[in-house]
């Protein structure tokens, strides 16, 4: 008896929207599973809900199910173009569909990106893909599948939509058998359908200034956290659940900053303090922007002061430094003169020399840490477009550190926390 595969795999940036995407999820299986007959119990769909693109490792699950799955549906926005994650999952399953291609001469229509965002401009893997959705209507293109899972208004609309969308999936799904990648898949070393490409060292393309920003997160899981803190909550299985502002934001801090850049346009990757080193290259090579999220209880371990002092004192290319503190974090606060020099210590050269515009301690709110992203990277490629090259700090010029509506280092007389509501 064959195997009976996964009718679709749904590739989608992770972030806000989490709750939307999986409302779609559930309706769509539940229609493929009508039309297909499938009992109860058998996997219809994939969807990974873990923080895949925040760092997390992948999972056997989540590759076995990129060679498994028989569809791939994909979520398109400005965030999902700009994840280099969900650009691994799609060159995953579209070379399975260039292999199926080459044994039987066409190519199966099996790919569908969905406008999920109204308005997105889509990448030019997903334009050629578009016409397998064409039946589905151009109404929906411009309202975005977004606002028919958000909006109550257009709850015949959304059904309509899923329902067609089931049929064609349920068809070529079975009109197509598409058949696994031989071997065996390192997604590690896949490179994204939506990665810009690379020309030779030094050549006039890779000078050429891009709105790409690397997200490094220097921060740690709650296991290694354990022995410095008492406060877990803000930390999760992995570096990329790191969310400083929990209760008021609980999404993963690269996250909420990757679709900050993207609302501004930019492609932004995010990563592990361990990957600092070959980020800041890959920044000064290509003329990107490198942005350190830095928790300051992070400093107290040993291996991360170490990564983020040889950092430091490489003088690499740092767009800029944030350190977020919630005002409501009270055993960050108690604890604040002593992780606020702890951080000056290690980033000794970029405190002293860095734009002051570039270098943020305390930031207060996740609205403060929208505000002051929004600046970072407005004068960061500002100063690159200017330049031409990379930032670098300059080695004399000694700039006083900005006074910020956050956390700051006291006067022996004064006492935190400061009242800034």
């Amino acid at each position: 008896m064959p195997e009976r595969l996964p009718y679709f795999f749904l590739s989608y940036a992770r972030g806000g929207d989490d709750a939307y995407v999986r409302k779609f999820f559930e309706e769509l299986c539940k229609e493929v599973r009508m039309r297909s007959g499938e009992p109860a119990g058998f996997e219809i769909g994939f969807l990974d809900t873990r923080d895949i693109g925040l760092g997390a490792p992948w999972t056997e699950e989540l590759t076995s199910a990129l060679q498994r799955s028989r569809t791939f549906v994909a979520l398109c926005s400005p965030l999902y173009f700009n994840s280099e994650y969900c650009g691994k999952e799609w060159a995953v399953f579209a070379e399975r569909v260039r292999y199926t291609s080459t044994q039987s001469g066409s190519r199966p229509p099996l790919m569908f990106p969905l406008v999920w965002m109204a308005g997105t401009a889509m990448h030019n893997s997903a334009q050629e893909l578009q016409q397998t959705t064409e039946h589905l209507g151009l109404r929906y293109r411009e309202d975005g599948l977004r606002n028919y899972m958000r909006l109550g208004k257009h709850r015949d609309r959304r059904l309509s939509f899923i329902s067609a969308l089931a049929e064609m999936i349920v068809a070529n799904a079975r009109t197509f058998p598409l058949q696994p990648l031989p071997g065996r898949t390192d997604i590690r070393f896949v490179q994204s359908t939506f990665a810009p490409e690379k020309g030779p060292a030094g050549s006039a393309a890779l000078r050429h200034t891009a709105k790409h920003v690397h997200f490094v997160v220097a921060a740690a899981s709650r296991e290694h956290m354990r022995a410095h803190r008492t406060r877990l909550d803000y930390y999760g299985d992995t570096y990329g659940d790191w969310a400083p502002y929990r209760p008021h934001l609980s999404q993963p801090l690269g996250s909420y900053a990757s679709a900050i850049a993207a609302r501004r346009q930019f492609r932004a990757e995010v990563a592990d303090i361990g990957e600092l080193s070959d980020r800041a290259e890959r920044a000064r090579a290509h003329n990107q922007l490198l942005v350190l999220l830095v928790d300051a209880w992070a400093t107290q371990l040993t291996e991360h002061g170490s990564m983020l002092a040889q950092h430091d004192a490489d003088g690499s290319a740092t767009a800029a430094v944030m350190i977020p503190l919630n005002r409501h974090d009270n055993e960050s606060i108690d604890h604040w003169r002593t992780l606020d020099e702890a951080c000056r210590m290690v980033l000794a050269r970029s405190a002293r020399h860095q734009d002051p515009r570039m270098f943020r301690f305390g930031v207060p709110t996740h609205d403060d840490f929208t505000s002051v992203l929004d600046e970072v990277l407005e004068h960061a490629y500002n100063r690159l477009l200017a330049e031409g090259e990379s930032l670098r700090v300059p080695p004399d010029l000694h700039v006083d550190r900005p006074i910020l509506d956050g956390p700051q280092s006291r006067p022996e007389n004064e006492t935190w926390p400061r009242d800034t509501s």
